[in-house]
């Protein structure tokens, strides 16, 4: 039987199957199985990283001449929660395309903890290197 979806539907699945290939391929990244369809593996892709285990929920424009996407704090929290269920408790993350441009959304206090770790990695390469730092470029 022929598929009966449009031209625009099979370019979205297209687009969003790319998107969530490259966010996959990342390091120490894995894709959900059935695109998080399923009630247990919920999100796109999971990455392992010194933070802990991010949720990654990869969207994007639905047609190439849209320039914006819309986020709602009522999206933002049920992803939220849906991370805080997948064990061992996952960050939140949005993959966001617009068009060329690609976006990885989170929130502050995630950032707060990267800042601190890169901090925290300057300054033990301080402490080997005999307290120089001369090498070391401010962040």
């Amino acid at each position: 039987m022929a598929e009966s979806s449009s031209p625009w539907e099979r370019a979205k699945k297209s687009r969003s199957l790319r998107q969530e290939e490259r966010t996959a391929r990342k390091r120490g990244a894995r894709k959900q199985p059935n695109s998080g369809r399923t009630w247990h593996s919920k999100g796109d892709v999971t990455l392992d990283s010194f933070l802990g285990k991010l949720l990654i929920d990869n969207k994007t424009n639905e047609k190439p001449e849209n320039k914006s996407y819309r986020l709602d704090k009522d999206d933002w929290l049920v992803l939220r929660r849906i991370s805080n269920r997948t064990p061992p408790g996952c960050h939140p993350v949005l993959q966001v395309d617009l068009q060329e441009i690609h976006l990885m959304v989170f929130e502050e206090s995630l950032w707060d903890e990267i800042v601190s770790y890169v901090i925290h990695l300057e300054e033990t390469i301080k402490r080997l290197e005999g307290g120089n730092g001369d090498d070391i470029e401010s962040v």
